[in-house]
């Protein structure tokens, strides 16, 4: 049956044996007239004279939908559904990559950056992974729907962003996942942090083992009495792990950089702390061919100031070989980094001893003993920083951050491209900082020369965040423009 919105409900039918229009019930009377030559899929008979039976309106002024998510107050008017336009209503425009649509000028339309995931509670991605078939995973966490105060939370999409599978994991506390590899079968692992077993008592460290669908074949925990976690994490050549985070449960200061060697079903080999009487961290990680390891991270217990950018380098039993802080008298640290073919080092961070803000993006280059070749600050006088850093194959680097932070009243989420030397090849953000916050946390090189970046978008007025992804061609041109 068809529906009319501001025409009489189906109270009538022809009555064939009396070959003409009568009312279905006495209620019905005055809703249905005969008349006119319009086809109508309701009615089963037609007279001689053509005539059929038609609905009358129903009485202007009556509520009625008229389907435009744009208006409202719609009424019925001569037999039809009017409304009034009006901005700012939710709506829908059907669009995978915009988000959070409203209607404007009678039309629904969104914010257009990249794709969101989450729900009505704080989503974040915090890192990123791409795939052979080019689509990427990416790992946060999410406290949408779950048992706790959030969990470790993984997706999978296709190459356009359109999920193919979540998976959630976690306990009645807080868990996360801040670094995630690919194995060679396909598989997954992730690694972070869990305060699973009692709150305020401190989290552990955390390694997720999954197959390629996101099922979970294994996990682990380490850690102490205090807070322990984990940042980063890389396969090594002989398939074994190395994570990489910060403990306050071992070593000389009141929280050391922490390094776990694990088989590649993450049981622990050995572990070392690394640090002065302060605070330390490690938030990066690399292997290096032969065997040693790299850490990056910052420093309170050394430098020359504050705190400095820290880096390091370690024998495959964990043996520190040598130690370097890089930096002025203001806070700087290092958010990645990558080993070079030549041995030396990429280093991508946050100063604040430089540049010309508050807070700059910064990429150091060492050579192989960790000697400083040359540094460069990129930013404005807002708040820049690179928290990720990817090498790219045909030379280069690739930067992923936030940029224009006002003091978090907004920010852009930052792609920054550079040559060999550090010199700007390319310079792209998403989003605005008059809209909200949008920060790249991780990024990735897809196997056609594009870029995946992953992280947080959060609208002003909002008190839930969602994870952002961004996917981009060989130009940095997002996918959705």
């Amino acid at each position: 049956m068809t529906v009319w919105l501001c025409t009489g409900g189906i109270m009538a039918r022809v009555r064939k044996a009396l070959k003409r229009c009568v009312p279905w019930a006495v209620v019905a009377v005055g809703l249905w007239t005969c008349g006119g030559e319009a086809d109508s899929p309701d009615l089963d008979y037609t007279g001689s004279e053509g005539a059929i039976c038609q609905k009358a309106s129903t009485p202007d002024g009556t509520a009625c939908d008229d389907g435009d998510p744009c208006t409202a107050n719609d009424l019925c008017k001569l037999g039809t559904c009017v409304g009034k336009v009006q901005d700012g209503l939710p709506c829908d425009d059907g669009e995978p990559c915009t988000f959070y649509d409203s209607c404007l000028a009678g039309k629904c339309q969104g914010e257009k950056v990249g794709v969101l995931f989450g729900g009505k509670s704080p989503d974040e991605a915090n890192a990123v992974v791409a795939m052979a078939d080019g689509g990427v995973a990416f790992a946060g966490y999410t406290q949408t729907g779950t048992d706790g105060w959030g969990d470790l939370w993984i997706v999978r999409t296709d190459p356009l962003g359109n999920p193919l599978w979540t998976r959630i994991y976690g306990g009645h506390f807080f868990e996360a996942a801040n670094a995630m590899i690919q194995q060679p079968d396909g598989g997954l692992v992730l690694a972070g942090y869990t305060n699973a077993q009692e709150w305020n008592v401190g989290s552990d460290l955390w390694i997720v083992g999954l197959d390629a669908k996101g099922e979970q074949k294994w996990k682990r925990t380490y850690g102490g009495p205090e807070s322990d976690h984990a940042a980063a994490m890389v396969r090594l050549a002989d398939g074994g792990l190395a994570v990489a985070g910060f403990t306050e449960s071992w070593g000389a200061g009141k929280g050391d950089a922490w390094l776990v060697r694990t088989t590649f079903d993450g049981k622990k080999m050995w572990d070392h702390p690394y640090g002065g009487a302060e605070y330390d961290s490690a938030r990066a990680l690399a292997a290096v061919p032969g065997g040693d390891i790299v850490l990056a991270g910052q420093t309170f217990s050394s430098g020359a100031g504050a705190s400095d950018g820290w880096y390091a380098k370690v024998d495959a039993q964990g043996q520190l070989l040598w130690q370097k802080t890089a930096g002025g008298k203001n806070d700087d640290l290092f958010r990645a980094v990558a080993v070079l073919p030549d041995g030396g080092l990429a280093l991508a961070g946050v100063t604040r001893s430089t540049g010309a803000g508050e807070e700059d993006a910064w990429l150091v280059r060492t050579d192989a003993d960790g000697e400083v070749l040359w540094q460069h600050d990129f930013g404005s006088k807002q708040n820049d920083g690179a928290l990720a850093l990817a090498v790219l194959p045909t030379g280069g680097f690739a930067l992923a951050g936030y940029r224009d932070s006002q003091l978090n009243e907004g920010a852009e989420s930052w792609l920054l491209r550079t040559d060999d030397a550090g010199a700007v090849v390319a310079d792209q953000s998403y989003g605005a900082t008059e809209t909200g916050i949008y920060i790249a946390n991780a990024v990735a090189v897809l196997p056609k020369g594009g870029f995946a970046l992953a992280g947080r978008m959060q609208l002003h007025g909002q008190s839930q965040s969602d994870a952002l992804l961004v996917l981009t061609d060989s130009t940095g041109k997002s996918t959705c423009d």
